[in-house]
């Protein structure tokens, strides 16, 4: 018995002692399986880190920022540069920092995304605005939209996308956009022949100054692959070693250069430059010429120095005969003047030996008139200095005709000299000219007039063809459009847009025609009594009742019952209807109130709106034809409203602010014939 109980018991440690080992053996495996799996978490861990650090750096390098799009909830979410989200934004809140257009396209997309009609992997698109942290909305940027997360079912549950700057790219096109539009107008609108060479010497394009020349227009050079070296015509030239040249060119019948062939008229002398563009690596990238027919100047320029001669030779024979024309100068009114520096005496004779009048410096000064007191001075000073050149003077005095205009007297001298060549004294003509300067006062008042007509005329020219083709285009495009295939309610389209372009044409071309009639002095001033109390509010009516916008409120405030005023009221009613029509297609909500009053005989017109208001960088242009407002209409509304308050003696003044509306003033001096107050 104590045997048995002896060996159940050793079998009993036994057993304790193999559960021991066998659950200290467990433990060793779970704390080296534990530490196998922390191992593999750090790795992880700092993989992951190591990524996230890669994606930040990646983010930062490029500028792009990262948001999700939880599609169920319809929330927007940044995410950090480390990955991690820190701010939710509701889709009206998250769209107040982007354009209204864009933002609605971006919903769309997305909406179209989570729906599954969009297949693409990612979607880009173009979005006006800012990021959370940025208050500007004039910045652009690149969105690009993938799917994130979808469910069991494929759908998607996240949308990432992913935002980059390119507000910088964006407006940098826009400079280079700006320079192209500031070079073309260059191009076209001087007045000397521009020609525009490209990399390779040949004429590519010519303003409208050098076309003028050109029967068959830039396309003839074109085809023809006119080069520089034969506009040059001079050996061993080439394009690729230009240097900046400035010469001037003969032409005549026969010349075989290529240019003389292409020409309309005779040309015989002709001024060049060029100036050729390199690049950094000294390749050619472009060449510019400019140019001008001098055939004129160098034959005026040989005219005068013919008359200069001929003129030196009258003066020679002058000192040869001047014993002999006491004849010539009674017959024809001319006085003999002599000039003694020493004593500083101005001697007039009738004919030679005959003192008509003998005057001082200072007594001939005296009978000056103060307009030519200065040249008179300068003749006399330079006869003093003993100058050995001829005088001219023609001075005006202070005595006049008897047909009234004050006398006009020319004076030539030439110096005599002494046997050593000393200038002892100046010998000369006194001429009365003043019928020619009559004549000449009232050619020059003639010529002033004719240069009205023809400035009137380039006016004209100017204002048609600046602003008439854009409209006059869309109705030749559209009026195309029904030779070719369409639809009848393409046509209704067609229709549409040819009769909008053609009544904005009309129009255009009325304002230009009474601008045009502003500018000749056209439109008569018709001032007659008229009752502006009943007439005020059908004015206001006819500008605004086509443009009214919903929403609107539109006033007439008339404080009198009666007033009686003479003005014309025909285009005082045109200026009021164009400035209020301007208030209400400006005004999109609150209101546009009109009011007038008179005030010490001045009728004041006040026309205030609450609308979008005038930049202050635009203020100083909105007197400027064809200045378009933010309407884009033809800019001629205020220029012509300014020019015809002018010329009726009123003034018009315009105040307004940013966002917060625009106040017009229309005064205009006038007499009152009855007044009665409401």
């Amino acid at each position: 018995m104590i045997l048995q109980t002896t060996l159940l018991l050793g079998t009993l440690v036994t057993g304790i002692w193999v559960a021991i080992a066998v659950l200290v053996l467990v433990i060793v495996v779970l704390l080296l399986r534990y530490w196998v799996t922390s191992r593999r978490v750090r790795r992880v861990g700092e993989s992951l880190a190591k990524g996230n650090e890669r994606l930040s750096l990646i983010l930062q390098t490029g500028g792009i920022r990262l948001w999700t799009f939880d599609v169920e909830r319809e929330e927007f979410t940044w995410i950090q540069q480390n990955g991690q989200p820190y701010r939710v934004y509701s889709a009206v809140d998250f769209g107040r920092r982007y354009s209204r257009e864009d933002f609605d396209r971006l919903l769309d997309l997305l909406h179209r995304m989570a729906c599954g009609i969009l297949e693409r992997a990612s979607i880009e698109l173009t979005i006006r605005g800012a990021d959370d942290d940025d208050n500007s909305r004039d910045r652009r940027a690149m969105t690009v939209l993938s799917v994130l997360r979808r469910n069991g079912e494929g759908r998607p549950l996240t949308i990432l996308g992913t935002r980059t700057d390119i507000t910088e790219d964006y407006q940098r096109q826009q400079r280079v956009k700006d320079a192209m539009l500031r070079y073309q107008a260059v191009f076209n609108t001087v007045m000397v022949d521009m020609v525009y060479y490209d990399d390779r010497g040949i004429i590519t394009d010519m303003n409208q100054k050098a076309l003028n020349a050109i029967p068959g227009g830039v396309d003839t050079i074109r085809k023809a692959q006119v080069s520089v070296e034969q506009v040059l015509a001079i050996e061993g030239v080439k394009a690729e070693s230009l240097e900046p040249i400035y010469l001037t060119q003969l032409f005549s019948d026969g010349d075989p250069r290529i240019m003389n062939r292409y020409l309309r008229q005779k040309v015989s002398c002709y001024e060049l430059q060029l100036t050729p563009i390199f690049d950094e690596g000294h390749r050619l990238k472009c060449i510019y010429g400019s140019g001008r027919n001098v055939s004129e100047v160098v034959q005026t320029y040989h005219e005068q120095q013919a008359a200069i001669a001929s003129l030196r030779r009258a003066n020679s024979e002058l000192m040869q005969y001047v014993h002999n024309i006491d004849y010539a100068m009674t017959v024809g009114g001319i006085r003999m003047a002599t000039y003694s520096p020493g004593t500083h005496t101005l001697t007039i004779n009738r004919k030679t030996g005959s003192v008509e009048r003998q005057l001082t410096q200072m007594h001939a000064l005296a009978l000056v008139d103060a307009e030519s007191r200065m040249l008179a001075m300068r003749m006399f000073n330079s006869m003093d200095n003993l100058t050995r050149s001829p005088i001219t003077a023609e001075v005006k005095t202070a005595i006049r005709t008897a047909e009234g205009p004050r006398l006009f007297l020319q004076f030539h001298f030439v110096p005599v000299t002494d046997d050593d060549g000393k200038v002892t004294e100046y010998f000369g003509m006194c001429r009365d000219i003043s019928q020619l300067k009559d004549t000449e006062r009232r050619l020059a008042i003639e010529t002033e007039r004719a240069q009205e007509v023809e400035a009137v005329k380039k006016s004209f020219l100017r204002n048609m063809s600046y602003e008439i083709r854009t409209p006059l285009n869309t109705v030749m495009g559209f009026a195309e459009l029904f030779d070719m295939e369409h639809t009848p309610e393409e046509e209704k389209i067609f229709l549409g847009e040819i009769k909008n372009n053609a009544a904005q044409l009309l129009k255009l071309i009325n304002a230009i025609l009474f601008l045009s009639r502003l500018d000749a002095r056209m439109i008569e001033i018709k001032p007659q009594p008229i009752d502006f109390a009943q007439c005020f509010e059908a004015y206001c009516q006819t500008g605004w009742n086509t443009i009214q916008q919903p929403g609107v409120k539109y006033v007439v405030e008339n404080p009198y019952s009666r007033l009686v005023v003479n003005i014309d009221d025909g285009n005082l009613g045109h200026v009021i209807e164009q400035v209020t029509a301007n208030a209400a297609a400006n005004t999109t909500k609150g209101s546009v109130l009109t009011r007038y009053d008179y005030i010490s005989d001045r009728l004041i017109v006040t026309v205030t709106d609450t609308g979008c208001g005038i930049a202050p960088e635009e203020m100083p242009h909105i007197y400027e034809r064809f200045a378009s407002g933010q309407q884009k209409g033809s800019g001629l509304g205020l220029p012509i409203c300014h020019e015809l308050m002018q010329q009726m003696g009123g003034t018009i003044e315009v105040k307004s602010a940013l966002g917060k509306g625009t106040t017009v003033w229309i005064t205009l001096p006038c007499q009152a014939m009855e007044i009665i107050r409401i």
